[in-house]
């Protein structure tokens, strides 16, 4: 290995210290010799970013120390780049109270509703569907927030299948098949 080389502790390639590693360390924080390529840098914070849905703080890949959001920009690829950007921007977006994102897995759009909850509705700027203020879902037509609660508790779906099982039992006692188009039904007397 020349001196003007250095393996990356990561992937164990020796690469160019003036090309293939950054030029100083990562974080001020950080006390350790820069030791991880430029690559493997790159592919680390991809990696941390994959498949979340809020940015994450990003830390040396030799320490624990947090990397500076300017830094973790600076070595990114563009796409994770712009995954970190909007995933900031959607955190910063949720912060306020009276933000809410679109129902429709379709838009995307988010707005502030200023109605609070004392209008629940929030009928989407961009696409026009409606979303539960309280809730952040579809927003449940012919239901009132009390009721839809009520409906999505445990207990409830308890009671609507014991409510089930009940009818089916009421009507395997009281109707009987018509003979002659085998539909059910209920007959007044004579059985």
């Amino acid at each position: 290995m020349a001196a003007s080389e250095k393996k990356c502790i990561i992937c164990a390639e020796t690469r160019d210290v003036d090309t293939g590693f950054p030029e100083s360390v990562l974080s001020s924080a950080c006390s350790h010799p820069q030791t991880t390529c430029l690559q493997c840098i790159e592919q680390y914070i991809a990696a941390v970013h994959k498949g979340r849905n809020a940015w994450m703080l990003v830390e040396c890949p030799a320490c624990t120390n947090v990397l500076p959001p300017i830094v973790v920009q600076r070595y990114a690829d563009p796409e994770t780049r712009e995954r970190i950007e909007v995933l900031a921007v959607r955190q910063v977006l949720e912060a306020f109270e009276n933000f809410v994102w679109c129902s429709s897995p379709d838009c995307g759009n988010g707005q502030l509703h200023e109605g609070g909850l004392a209008l629940p509705i929030v009928r989407c700027t961009s696409c026009g569907d409606r979303t539960c203020f309280l809730h952040r879902v579809a927003w449940h037509t012919g239901l009132s927030c009390d009721e839809w609660e009520i409906r999505k508790r445990p207990d409830a779906l308890d009671s609507d299948e014991t409510a089930r099982k009940a009818s089916e039992e009421t009507i395997r006692r009281t109707m009987k098949p018509c003979p002659s188009c085998k539909v059910s039904i209920e007959k007044n007397s004579g059985w």
